[in-house]
């Protein structure tokens, strides 16, 4: 007998109450948390020698602007480039094999890059390993004049909301936010400053989780988190 979505959403949400799951928990151990540091720190090395600005997007966004780091439950990196010609985006590929790193496009148009070290932790049935950065590439339309989401559904962002950027540091490296962070964070993820919810996906063996669950918090004027969740 096939058992009613609802059902089993609130038999995953029970289970969390009552202390038997928790999908907010960290994801990150040292060991792993050292690893997506290093990896994060060579790629950006790799985009500074080739005067290539890397900024943080979606849920690593969402986690350094409330949080100040990576979400404890989201585990990758997502970075993006803005307006960066073919020939660069190439370029910065091409520096990181030279780094050790692999790259593998999974999705054509050059729209999703998976970054990654050979020699981290493999991932069943996937050529890349465990954690990675996921590089988002965006370049304006032509018809629109505006850069529009990845996913079905996700709703453009103007370059003005991007760039030039600001200088952030994140996971021991320098990088860049959005212009517009919590204007963009509000199109991609409404009501982020009062709802914080757990992931969908997990990374570490790439597939779908089906019960994420939320909870509310308060934040200060500039999205920071300052109570701690409650059911």
């Amino acid at each position: 007998m096939k058992v009613p979505h609802t059902v089993r959403w609130l038999a995953a949400r029970w289970a969390w109450q009552l202390g038997l799951t928790d999908p907010f928990a960290d994801c990150w151990d040292p060991a792993s948390r050292r690893r997506i540091e290093d990896l994060v720190g060579r790629i950006a090395r790799c985009a500074a020698r080739e005067g290539i600005g890397l900024f943080l997007f979606w849920g690593t966004l969402l986690g350094q602007v409330r949080q100040g780091d990576i979400l404890p439950w989201d585990d990758d990196v997502d970075l993006a480039l803005f307006e960066v010609p073919p020939a660069a985006v190439a370029a910065l590929l091409a520096a990181c094999r030279v780094e050790g790193l692999g790259a593998v496009e999974i999705d054509p148009g050059e729209k999703i890059i998976k970054i990654f070290d050979p020699g981290f932790t493999p991932i069943p049935g996937r050529s890349w390993t465990w954690p990675f950065v996921d590089l988002f590439i965006y370049r304006t339309t032509p018809l629109t004049g505006a850069v529009p989401g990845v996913w079905d559904g996700s709703p453009p962002v103007s370059p003005e909301m991007v760039l030039p950027g600001e200088p952030v540091a994140f996971a021991g490296s320098d990088l860049l936010l959005p212009r517009q962070a919590g204007a963009i964070l509000d199109r991609f993820y409404p009501g982020w400053r009062r709802e914080e919810r757990s992931s969908s996906w997990n990374h570490r063996l790439e597939a779908e989780i089906r019960f994420p669950q939320s909870r509310r918090i308060r934040t200060h004027a500039q999205g920071r988190k300052i109570v701690p969740g409650w059911h």
